[in-house]
């Protein structure tokens, strides 16, 4: 039998999580079919307006429909904040464009976020909504397109936003980094010292008159926690997911002090490049001890790989809210920390929940265990809800 071929449009570099779930895709998409699966990449932020190297347009058309399924996805192209477009997100499709697609199109796991500070009576936004409501309402009427979001609470954003039975027109299914590959082994330091990684990214605040304010009490309070650790002697490894990141992590050095930083702090190396770079980063997640992270992949991947992990929420970042949902899902809502600029005791809230799971990583790990067995099966169901989907598209066109 030949290979089927999947055209993909989603962001496959950029920051480690594209990578993340971007590389387990093709497996993902071969047991759903059950076939051998040949993917053209096609990659979103070439669309994205401060790019514009392609458009949806008649060309990219054409291309989509010389394939025989075309997926979006995963990733967080639900952001619902984007006038210019006929969908209020970055997915600028207009009707007609929507309409000439005649392969069948599945919208795969998608995040749908919208921004933090939304004013209910500002026209803009009323009209951004309606757009993304359009589409939604538009997409969902046609048999050949199946729509899905992430388990990381966009379900319940988008019922809030626009009701409960809005939101049943879509899916729900665990986001495609929860199967990157498992089979790796720990970066193996020379001297066996307690670990701690964290996953730290100042840029993730809204754009307010707060926002720095949020980031200096943000960084105060890891930087203290971090000369902590350091005089106790544990190892404190840091992990870049996006280039920014880098800035946190020099911020939070020069709170330390750079004499800190000699003493027991490892930087995982960073780099976006393929699936051999993100197995390197996960072999230095898979050596700590507990994971501390308010990026949502560097969560994900702790939490796929059974390692002890908080959910680092603060007030005003963007992604706090699917971090703090994916872990109700789970069941382990008690690993969240949640925090806003104007908590005195942050640090000391964080220390002691850290000091808390490092003196019993057996239960958080059974959490975790039990929370992976539940993704394998929302797994299948996806597989099985993909293979229906795409069954019934060839037996319409026979």
């Amino acid at each position: 039998m030949k290979s089927l071929k999947v055209m993909q449009l989603t962001s496959f570099e950029g920051n480690i999580g594209d990578v993340f779930y971007s590389e387990p895709f093709p497996d993902l998409i071969s047991e759903a079919l059950k076939t051998d699966v040949e993917i053209t990449r096609a990659h979103i932020r070439d669309f994205y307006l401060n790019s514009r190297k392609r458009n949806f347009d008649a060309e990219f058309l054409h291309k989509i429909n010389c394939h025989d399924l075309f997926v979006v996805g995963g990733g967080q192209y639900f952001d619902v904040r984007w006038d210019y477009s006929h969908t209020g997100t970055t997915l600028n499709m207009s009707d007609g464009f929507i309409e000439g697609i005649k392969v069948p199109v599945v919208l795969n796991g998608l995040g749908y976020t919208e921004p933090y500070d939304v004013k209910e009576n500002n026209a803009v936004q009323k009209q951004i909504f309606k757009k993304f409501e359009r589409f939604i309402s538009n997409v969902s009427k046609r048999d050949n397109w199946l729509l899905t979001v992430r388990n990381d609470g966009s379900i319940e954003r988008i019922a809030n936003r626009f009701g409960q039975g809005f939101a049943a027109l879509l899916h729900e299914t665990p986001d495609v980094g929860f199967y990157f590959d498992k089979d790796i082994i720990p970066y193996e330091f020379e001297e066996k010292l307690p670990t701690v990684g964290f996953s730290i990214g100042n840029d993730t605040f809204t754009d307010d008159v707060t926002a720095k304010n949020k980031t200096r009490h943000l960084n105060d309070g890891v930087a203290k926690i971090i000369q902590a650790l350091i005089s106790k002697g544990m190892r404190v490894v840091f992990f870049l997911h996006m280039p920014r990141d880098i800035d946190a992590v020099h911020q939070i050095m020069q709170r330390v002090g750079v004499e800190g930083f000699r003493k027991n702090v490892v930087i995982a190396p960073y780099n976006t490049s393929g699936f051999t770079a993100a197995k390197t980063i996960v072999s230095y997640y898979k050596a700590c001890d507990i994971v501390i992270a308010m990026r949502f992949h560097a969560n994900v991947i702790a939490l796929q790989n059974s390692i002890p992990s908080i959910g680092l929420v603060l007030d005003g970042i963007v992604s706090g809210e699917r971090i703090a949902a994916l872990y109700d899902k789970l069941q382990m809502g008690c690993y969240v920390l949640q925090v806003d600029e104007t908590d005195l005791n942050f640090a000391e809230r964080l220390q002691g929940m850290l000091a808390h799971v490092l003196s019993d990583r057996s239960k958080c790990i059974l959490l975790e265990k039990a929370a992976m067995k539940k993704i394998i099966m929302q797994r299948r169901e996806y597989c099985t809800t993909v293979r229906s989907f795409y069954n019934r598209q060839n037996n319409a066109e026979k």
